[in-house]
């Protein structure tokens, strides 16, 4: 059985995975209508929203799609070490290498299933409330895929890598939504350096920047670094994190034939 296989039927059988993707997309809608209707009926800055404002504050402002495929992730990264499956995972998959793709392809499908449809909800409910879909380009849209993407992988290399689910979880929130912001704080309150530009090439607030950022409107971060430079950290992390979850496999689970590990 091919990996991927092996992990879509897995993750196909688990309430939490349906859960996560449901309470995600759920929140995520939610939030994004009381955006969407803050912008087209609430008081507007001077000058006016642009349509690219709007589809960014739409589209890909709310932060719990991200989280969503993050939690999902640790959740399908760490459960092997959670009920003690690994040896049987590997029975079923092998070679190690093939189970880590396996469970990458899964949440990369899942991620991206995630970020469409969170943008298809958004689309809807920015023409319910009349604002204009204009905004709504192909950089935007491939962006917050690559954004959502990164928080899922992220976090599910994280998991594996940590051998627990619960770390992983808060390790993403502490970092995404307490450090980074703690180091963004104190970077912006000290005197103007190079240190504080340190802020945008953090490893979420790069995740985050894939997704191209205005520079008009209320958007006025005109220096900050755009999705190259985010790509450029974004992979980076995903590497050194991709290479701890392989350590952590080579270093637990079954023994292969003649009892040397299966890579």
């Amino acid at each position: 059985m091919s990996g991927l296989r092996f992990e879509l039927v897995r993750a196909a059988g688990l309430r939490s995975t349906w859960l996560l993707v449901g309470l995600g997309l759920g929140v995520h809608t939610l939030v994004t209508g009381a955006v969407a209707a803050f912008v087209a009926y609430g008081p507007a800055p001077a000058g006016g929203y642009t349509p690219v404002d709007v589809a960014r504050l739409v589209v890909s402002g709310p932060p719990f799609l991200p989280l969503a495929a993050a939690i999902l992730g640790a959740v399908l990264g760490g459960m092997d070490h959670r009920h003690r499956l690994l040896e049987l995972s590997l029975l079923v998959t092998p070679r190690r290498g093939r189970l880590l793709a396996g469970k990458a392809a899964l949440v990369t499908l899942a991620a991206a299933a995630l970020a469409v449809a969170g943008v298809l909800a958004a689309c809807a409910l920015l023409a319910a409330t009349g604002l204009p879909l204009g905004g709504v380009r192909a950089d935007l849209v491939l962006g917050q895929v690559a954004r959502v993407l990164a928080w899922g992988l992220g976090a599910l290399m994280l998991a594996l890598a940590l051998r627990s689910q619960t770390a992983a979880v808060v390790a993403v929130v502490a970092g995404a939504f307490l450090v980074e912001p703690a180091v963004r704080a104190a970077t912006t309150a000290a005197p103007r350096g190079w240190w504080t530009h340190v802020p945008d090439h953090l490893v979420f607030a790069s995740f985050d920047g894939l997704v191209p950022t205005a520079t008009g409107g209320v958007f006025t971060s005109a220096a900050r670094p755009g999705p190259a430079s985010a790509a450029l950290v974004t992979c980076a992390a995903l590497g050194l994190l991709t290479w701890g979850a392989w350590r952590s496999l080579r270093g637990g689970g079954a023994r292969g034939r003649g009892g040397a590990a299966v890579a």
